[in-house]
């Protein structure tokens, strides 16, 4: 599938040349605009979890996590970190713990399923105050992304509690990966982490931009050609669903946020390509998240 997309962007790129130089540019700037908001929070969230400071914060968070969602330690603080780290940072931070065996493949697979959250300042300053130009309207569609994940997460949790982790447990633990570690060597392979991040961003926002420009020449409804839009690649897409009345686009950019977008999904696959895990639940997780979304979003806009 990616290969067909690929393999169509390029076909489309030798024949139209000015239109290719149009969309690199718009998708070059809307990666800038994601950079400062995901980068940061990136580089934070990739050192704390190799150094194994996620192990005393998930101690902490597991008399609350473990009892409600049924996951263990090392979960609850991936779970949590996916509402500030977004989308794919949430992916390759989890898809990290697996590779050092803090995670099992059945816990990576549930992660999958329920941390779903793009990033806080995407939503509330990207979303919320340029699209609908009110920092308290990203607020409240933060809030539905995180109460939708909340739910998820309770719904579909484990039916046995994991164990409790105790002090000496992180401590061997976090003995056993610090001794892996140099600071050094870990920094660079966390800019090198953040930097195959955002190419693999950028290469799928740049096809799937190609797809909606590609249909926009077949198709003339303005309003299903936004759908389209967010659907394949809601960073550009979601603004483009303005032109809905205010309740409408609210309800679908609540649903984009949960669902993502293909790109995203592409994007996450594309990071994923090496682990055993499960596409199909993961995609139709995706959808299930994106429901509740609507679901809640109608609930507070009828109340």
């Amino acid at each position: 599938m990616s290969l067909t997309l690929i393999v169509i962007s390029f076909v489309f790129s030798l024949t139209h040349l000015s239109s290719i130089n149009q969309i690199t540019k718009a998708t070059l700037l809307s990666l800038y605009q994601l950079i400062p908001n995901l980068l940061p929070l990136m580089l934070l969230f990739l050192l704390a979890n190799s150094l194994g400071l996620f192990y005393p914060i998930g101690y902490f968070l597991q008399p609350i996590f473990r009892n409600i969602f049924h996951i263990d330690c090392i979960s609850s603080t991936l779970f949590l970190s996916s509402f500030f780290s977004g989308f794919p940072t949430n992916i390759k931070i989890i898809k990290n713990s697996y590779r050092d065996e803090s995670i099992s493949l059945q816990q990576l697979n549930h992660l999958l399923k329920i941390a779903s959250c793009p990033s806080f300042s995407f939503i509330v300053v990207v979303i919320g105050k340029n699209v609908f130009n009110s920092l308290q309207a990203g607020y409240f569609l933060y809030f539905i992304q995180v109460l939708s994940n909340l739910l998820l997460a309770f719904l579909i949790r484990p039916k046995v509690k994991p164990e409790k982790i105790t002090l000496i447990n992180i401590k061997e633990k976090m003995r056993k990966l610090k001794s892996q570690q140099k600071i050094i060597a870990l920094l660079s392979s966390s800019f090198l982490s953040c930097f195959q991040v955002f190419v693999i961003m950028y290469g799928f926002m740049l096809v799937f931009n190609i797809q909606i420009y590609i249909l926009s020449s077949i198709i003339s409804n303005q309003f299903l050609l936004a759908f389209l839009h967010a659907l394949l690649e809601f960073t550009q897409g979601i603004p483009k669903l303005s032109i809905f009345s205010y309740p409408v686009a609210f309800g679908l950019t609540s649903f984009f946020l949960s669902f993502t977008s293909l790109s995203i999904i592409f994007q996450s696959t594309a990071l994923l390509e090496d682990i055993d895990y499960t596409i199909q639940d993961f995609f139709l997780y995706r959808v299930k998240s994106g429901i509740l979304s609507i679901i809640i979003h109608i609930f507070f806009f009828c109340i």
